[in-house]
């Protein structure tokens, strides 16, 4: 079992999830809350206590009653007021299902997950809820939308750290889906974009490889001002698919460059062909190729 990391607002433990806060009153002596002790104010022996429980209950299997552990979480329990079975039931929530705390807003009884922080309060949570809390801000948005992004902007000015690290730890934490949520809008944007220019190259009828050619031959300076190639189908479908635009395959584009033609000898190309390419071309005849 691992020993608690103790602080001056903190108590946490890589053992259990369970974590106790601190909030100072003027002139009198520091109370604590522990998660599992919602609505509860503690001194810092109890506080340490609720933690220790926290931990044996984590690592070890209480259902024998005559466990030798008993003994102690009994004795612990009762410092805090408890019978030790009670205490034990307690500690064994996660800290998302801990209930107990009602919110003078809507009423209801949540965890205490559902509660902001506020040190100034004894259980170290707000008496308003996430929700109804959130509700109240958008209300006030609404209300003076001016005022709500002056305040925004004075808080951003004051804390760029903050947020910049608030967005780190967001990125961090989401980067995955943050990859997979890219790669779905990066293929729906080239599905809508090839829907528009063609579903098989304009040179030679391929289906494979397809890629978006800028006729005039002047892609490399268009991709520079709009920010690279990977914003290429956004543009394209911002400023309503405009023309100057057409579908190849990659070994077209790449012949034509900078050109105005695709240089590939087609016709040799087409004897290697298997049957059910020469269908697909066969379907898709060739468009020429604006000069």
């Amino acid at each position: 079992m691992s020993s608690l990391m103790i602080t001056e607002t903190e108590m946490i433990s890589d053992t259990t999830r369970h974590r106790a806060r601190a909030w100072p009153v003027p002139d009198e002596p520091t109370l604590w809350s522990v998660t599992w002790l919602p609505g509860r104010a503690l001194t810092r022996d109890q506080a340490i206590t609720a933690l220790t429980i926290a931990e044996v209950v984590a690592v070890i299997d209480l259902t024998d009653n005559q466990h030798k552990m008993w003994l102690f979480i009994d004795g612990w329990s009762a410092e805090l007021g408890l019978s030790g079975p009670d205490a034990v039931a307690m500690a064994s929530l996660s800290p998302d299902d801990v209930p107990g705390k009602s919110c003078t807003k809507c009423r209801k009884t949540k965890a205490q997950k559902d509660f902001g922080p506020d040190r100034s309060k004894k259980d170290g949570l707000r008496s308003n809820c996430r929700d109804c809390g959130q509700e109240s801000a958008q209300r006030r948005r609404a209300a003076n939308p001016e005022a709500g992004r002056e305040s925004t902007r004075r808080w951003r000015e004051a804390h760029p750290d903050a947020e910049l690290e608030a967005n780190r730890r967001y990125y961090a934490a989401n980067a995955e889906a943050r990859r997979a949520d890219s790669r779905q809008r990066h293929a729906a944007n080239r599905g809508a974009v090839l829907d528009h220019y063609g579903q098989a190259c304009a040179c030679c009828g391929s289906v494979k490889k397809l890629t978006v050619d800028h006729v005039n031959g002047d892609g490399g300076q268009h991709r520079a001002e709009i920010g690279g190639s990977s914003r290429l189908y956004r543009w394209l479908i911002a400023n309503g698919f405009p023309d100057g635009f057409q579908t190849l395959c990659r070994p077209c584009n790449r012949s034509k460059g900078s050109g105005d033609r695709c240089r590939i000898d087609h016709t040799a190309e087409e004897l290697s062909l298997t049957a059910a390419e020469v269908a697909v071309m066969a379907a898709v005849p060739p468009q020429a190729v604006s000069g």
